[in-house]
């Protein structure tokens, strides 16, 4: 069977067809036409149905990985394919908990005579940009959730950057929900912002000269690293107890 797309005809498997999207389409029907899904994302998902793996490049590329993995979401929950659905949820958390950590460390060790605002450039955010935007338009829930999540584990030191600010506006839904989270979390963005610590308030240590090491929180007690607070919620904690204790020195 043929698959009709705006710009495009795929052959759809097997898998595909017998899911629960297509119950209802007549066995003698040779063509069925889907709006609104991108090509090359359904070619991804029927590959992914023969082989299993997650092998589209443009998932492992740093300015293409976000928006191919929010396409891909969206045609695996178009054909109700729950595995696939939590699989690109991973991989885009593994993802995003690398940047979060990226991020932080840029901004410790980005130097302190130079403005804040330039601490990152268009290509740290360029592929960030466009993952936003895709969620955002595609109006994917689990996703929008996720850049949320990860913007906390960042400790919401991308908002001093201009070029962060960029995304902002072009996502304003996005820079809405950035606002009630810092509200909900009752943050003190002017903390958040412009205090970095070197080392956590606990344990003495630089988290980020560590693998995988990061800051949960930042305040005017200092830091506390990922070794002696509640995780992050990107990194597998409780949403609800990270939303109580957000704003724990």
């Amino acid at each position: 069977m043929n698959m009709n797309t705006k710009r495009d005809r795929v052959a759809l498997s097997k898998g595909l067809l017998e899911s629960e999207r297509f119950a209802d389409v007549e066995a003698k029907r040779s063509e069925i036409t889907l709006e609104e899904q991108n090509p090359d994302a359904v070619g991804w998902v029927i590959e992914w149905i023969y082989t299993g793996e997650l092998t589209p490049p443009a998932l492992y590329k740093e300015d293409t990985a976000y928006e191919t993995c929010a396409e891909m979401f969206k045609v695996a929950d178009y054909f109700l394919l729950p595995e696939l659905r939590q699989l690109l949820l991973e991989h885009m958390r593994n993802l995003l908990c690398k940047k979060a950590i990226e991020w932080q460390r840029a901004y410790q060790d980005f130097p302190r005579e130079k403005p804040r605002s330039q601490y990152l450039d268009w290509d740290d955010v360029h592929g960030v940009f466009r993952g936003v935007e895709v969620a955002y338009r595609l109006g994917l829930g689990d996703l929008t959730q996720m850049w949320l999540d990860f913007i906390r584990a960042t400790l919401y030191f991308p908002l001093v950057s201009a070029e962060f600010n960029h995304v902002l506006d072009a996502a304003p839904s996005f820079a809405v929900d950035v606002l009630r989270q810092t509200v909900r979390q009752n943050k003190t963005l002017m903390i958040e912002l412009y205090r970095v610590a070197e080392s956590c308030a606990c344990c003495g240590e630089n988290p980020l000269d560590r693998e995988g090491g990061h800051f949960v929180t930042m305040g005017y007690g200092g830091g506390q690293c990922n070794r002696c607070a509640l995780k992050l919620v990107l990194f597998g904690g409780d949403r609800e107890i990270d939303d109580e204790f957000a704003d724990l020195p």
